[in-house]
């Protein structure tokens, strides 16, 4: 792993709003602060909670998205139909 994230608040999850609320997916990004190379390729990494066994398992970090380094450098954004559906931890790494 090349960073670690945590985000808050931890295991919370995403809905759609309105009165047919559905659970929804979040597409993330984050600060490159692992300094990866602009235009990368990346693995994002969730670790799994007892709360959502049924999204991954517990207790490991599960690959949850792909990603890629923006072309400046600065972000890292999942790529375009990626998601996760709660907050946890996540890590970034080179994809492999």
């Amino acid at each position: 792993m090349k960073a670690l994230y945590a985000l808050e608040p931890f295991e919370s999850s995403y809905e759609t709003p309105g009165a047919n609320a559905k659970q929804a997916m979040v597409r993330l990004s984050f600060a490159n602060t692992a300094k990866l190379a602009a235009g990368s390729a990346v693995d994002v990494l969730a670790l799994g909670t007892y709360i959502y066994p049924d999204w991954i398992p517990p207790a490991s970090f599960t690959k949850v998205a792909s990603a890629h380094v923006s072309m400046d450098g600065k972000t890292i954004a999942m790529d375009t139909g990626e998601g996760v559906p709660y907050l946890t931890w996540f890590a970034i790494k080179p994809a492999s």
